[in-house]
């Protein structure tokens, strides 16, 4: 199966969060980022995204092909120069995901789902 780290979930109260974000992106083999216009004003969203492309620029272990992107909240597409830096000029993939509660939503969610998948898939062989 897919181990799945959810910082909600998994952070210890008591520790550094920080670090144990840091650890946890670190040992990431894809990073799953919700944008929006709140995403975007979050220095620590921010920051966690600028750690998972660090690795991507150095070459350790993982590509641009491992950052995935659902823009599921009001967002105005707008990217300031340091999103356009650490998003390659926004060559990553993303999809934008319908609200929850009509049809399409399942279906982008499971075509999300499956671009993991594949994306996991490839790596393991």
């Amino acid at each position: 199966g897919v181990q799945v780290w959810i910082d909600r979930e998994r952070l210890n109260s008591g520790d550094n969060e920080a670090r144990q974000i840091g650890t946890a992106l670190d040992k990431a083999t894809c990073l799953l980022a919700f944008w929006g216009n709140e995403w975007m004003g979050s220095n620590n969203c921010r920051a966690e995204w600028n750690m998972f492309a660090d690795r991507v620029n150095k070459k350790h272990g993982v590509t641009r092909s491992d950052c995935f992107v659902c823009v599921a909240d009001e967002w105005d597409f707008q990217l300031d120069p340091e999103m356009q830096l650490q998003t390659w000029g926004c060559t990553v993939q993303w999809m934008l995901m319908p609200e929850p509660s009509t049809s399409d939503f399942e279906n982008t969610a499971e075509e999300l789902g499956n671009g993991i998948k594949k994306r996991l898939g490839e790596m393991a062989s």
